[in-house]
């Protein structure tokens, strides 16, 4: 492998590794609400299912944003898969912004942002398939779509049947 192949590959794991402890630390919100609804009151109204919700429908909404950023960076996208793409980029933010419109409780919510998130990972799958992300990129994915649904299947269970 020669110097430049060396200096690249060297970057691309460095990235992977910026990646992952970025990724992971945006697990931190989403746990850090559900610690405050199972140490606190998980009343529908309580300050911790805004910002569990108000989290999930944020990264949501980020994670269909890489799909539009795929589809333009890169010139070896076909048109007609790059508007599949864009089209599939948006969807992911109106799924979160029906949330918010619709001002569901937290039981339909926490389902409304499931669905979401096991959709998304199905676009990200179809997309590592295309070979236009870092291998990496899926595997990470991943373990952050567990660790997403982990938590919001948990706060499910805390939700209040009233709700």
């Amino acid at each position: 492998m020669n110097e430049t192949a060396k200096d690249s590959q060297t970057s691309r794991n460095r990235l992977g590794n910026a990646a992952q402890w970025l990724g992971f630390a945006g697990l931190l919100p989403f746990y850090g609400a559900l610690l405050a609804l199972v140490m606190g009151d998980a009343d529908p109204a309580a300050p911790a299912w805004r910002a569990l919700i108000g989290y999930g429908v944020v990264i949501l909404t980020f994670l269909g944003a890489v799909h539009w950023g795929v589809a333009i960076a890169s010139e070896r996208v076909a048109e007609f898969t790059a508007v599949q793409m864009l089209l599939w980029s948006v969807l992911p933010g109106l799924m979160a912004w029906a949330v918010l419109v619709l001002g569901l409780s937290p039981g339909p919510a926490l389902l409304v942002l499931a669905a979401g998130f096991s959709a998304q990972f199905g676009a990200d799958r179809r997309l590592a398939r295309t070979n236009l992300v870092p291998g990496w990129y899926l595997t990470l994915r991943g373990r952050l779509t567990a660790g997403v649904l982990a938590c919001l299947t948990m706060a499910f269970v805390l939700v209040p049947r009233s709700a």
